[in-house]
């Protein structure tokens, strides 16, 4: 599952996983697109 973290002015989304067990998340960034609905940067 993947938790917002922050919105920033240009509607750029910075979300993140849970913790694994090896104390690694994955981070990701994202912008709105009008045809896929949400793009990975």
């Amino acid at each position: 599952m993947m938790y917002p973290f922050m919105t920033l002015n240009d509607e750029t989304e910075i979300v993140h996983s849970d913790m694994k067990e090896n104390g690694t998340v994955k981070v990701y960034i994202e912008r709105p697109d009008e045809q896929y609905g949400r793009k990975k940067l």
